[in-house]
């Protein structure tokens, strides 16, 4: 018999690997059959949350002697929505299907397709057996980023969450009812659904402003300003947002327009670096919203005149804290969404600083979803795309930075690849950071890498995990070292873009 011990700490790797604390409150022991052998496994017992709600399955997540979890595919994904269909044969095929994407993993073999395109994994689906019951088992993080969806993982409870982008509320269709010769019965009307239609914003000189086109009239709206970050909120009383798109590019004092449903209103966001004189207009129909937001002065961080446009994308925020790295004792030392957060910030600022059209997706502690950053790449035409992030493994020792970029995407009307701009920004990340090179990575499966229309790169700037790298990604002056190196490799990647 063939003997593994997994003594699993979960952390998050590129293609998940989920890692729990040494000390586990509940251990799963148990003899599975895969490969051919009876395996003694040792683990700690995982729970599972789809959206908040636990989800159990005759085998929970598994750990393997290579470190990658995997976890059983029907009952996971289908609670999340996915459809799963098993394909017996030789070989033996699971499809999952998300929201019009489809990935094909064949047992055993580690090259997935992603709509089609063949992905290396870093681990293979597998059939594992207990108690004479098997179950196919797929790379938890590695399927439910492809398909666009969050994972996360409580190392102090060794609870692994993973949860669906927000989806617009879908108004229930009223039955078609066959009318009847009874004079008093009368159809009760379909309640119409009040809508924003379009936004359109425009910036003159200091004045943004923001026209909104509603299929109906407005009775009311409420206006606020907010700080910690500085923002004007607009809500329509009773209308919907979700015929918009989640985010608009703006310019001047107003960075971007964030759109969405709040208490059955639409919420209308503008983010703003200083909070500035602001006008709310409704035309004689009250079905158009003119809103212009006047900055003092000269606006702050005017876009450039003309350029290219860069996308930079701080990794994780909000309930998503990304990777964890843990102190000796267990407790919480570094959370990733907290080490890119500054460096995207300071990356953002080069940019402007040397006249670069820079946007970000998020500046503050706050939740995006994988769709949301890849809309608002698209939206505002984008010529590049830069998602800063850390990464993760099982154990201690790995350490370095590495890229990710998309293998095969055409990208050719843009000049450059992701090729392109991942080699420039390892020729200075590394030497910066005094961390090794691990190069380039096939990300072609990550969902914004797949889902942007622009050359994109993910920038793994460090090993969360690793001590050393850590201390690096908690140090301010390593955080700038990070941001002028990954400036430098944009900058130099620039010149060659003919879009």
């Amino acid at each position: 018999m063939k003997k593994i011990t997994a003594v699993i700490t979960l952390f998050f790797l590129i293609c998940l690997n989920l890692t729990g604390t040494a000390d586990a409150a509940r251990v799963f022991q148990a003899q599975l059959t895969y490969d051919g052998a009876v395996h003694d496994y040792t683990g700690a017992y995982f729970t599972v949350l789809v959206n908040g709600q636990e989800v159990t399955s005759p085998i929970p997540p598994v750990v393997l002697e290579s470190g990658r979890s995997i976890v059983a595919v029907r009952e996971i994904f289908e609670s999340l929505g996915a459809q799963v269909l098993w394909a017996p044969g030789s070989p033996s095929r699971v499809y999952i299907t998300y929201d019009g994407d489809i990935v094909s993993l064949t047992i055993d073999e580690r090259i997935a397709l992603v709509n089609g395109q063949r992905v290396e994994m870093e681990v293979p689906a597998k059939i594992i057996a207990y108690n004479d019951i098997g179950k196919t088992m797929v790379p938890v993080r590695f399927v439910a980023e492809t398909l666009g969806m969050e994972v996360g993982f409580d190392g102090s409870t060794d609870t692994i969450s993973i949860h669906t982008p927000a989806q617009p509320a879908t108004p229930t269709p009223t039955p078609t009812v066959t009318p009847t010769p009874t004079p008093t019965s009368t159809p009760t009307p379909t309640p119409e659904v009040k809508a924003v239609e379009s936004l359109n914003a425009s910036l003159d000189g200091n004045t943004l402003t923001a026209v909104l086109a509603l299929s109906a009239p407005l009775d009311t709206y409420n206006t606020m300003t907010l700080d910690g970050p500085n923002r004007v909120v607009l809500d329509l009383a009773g209308f919907s947002a979700a015929a918009l798109s989640a985010s608009y590019p703006a310019g001047g004092n107003t960075e971007r327009i964030r759109t969405g449903d709040f208490e059955g209103n639409a919420r209308i966001v503008f983010d703003v670096t200083n909070i500035p004189e602001y006008d709310v207009t409704v035309s004689d129909d009250r079905q158009t919203v003119t809103v212009t937001l006047t900055a003092e002065n000269s606006p702050v961080n005017p876009p450039a005149a003309s350029g290219p446009k860069i996308v930079i994308d701080a990794g994780h925020g909000g309930s998503d804290p990304g990777a964890i790295g843990y102190n000796d004792d267990g407790s919480v030392a570094l959370q990733e969404k907290d080490a890119t957060l500054p460096i995207a910030n300071r990356l953002y600022e080069i940019l402007r600083e040397n006249g670069v059209d820079a946007y970000y997706t998020r500046n503050t502690d706050v939740y995006v979803t994988l769709a949301e950053r890849a809309e608002f790449a698209n939206n505002i035409g984008a010529s590049l795309f830069v998602s800063v992030h850390c990464n993760a493994f099982t154990t201690t020792d790995v350490q370095g930075s590495l890229v990710m970029h998309h293998t095969s995407k055409d990208t050719s009307a843009y000049g450059v690849s992701g090729q392109d701009l991942a080699n420039n920004i390892l020729k200075y990340l590394p030497d910066a950071l005094g961390t090794q090179n691990r190069g380039r990575m096939d990300g072609s499966a990550m969902y914004v890498i797949r889902k942007v229309d622009m050359p994109s790169v993910i920038v793994e700037t460090a090993f969360i995990t690793n001590p050393s790298d850590r201390a690096k990604l908690a140090d301010p002056a390593m955080q700038e070292a990070a941001a002028q190196a990954i400036a430098q490799g944009i900058l130099d990647t620039i010149p060659y873009l003919t879009k």
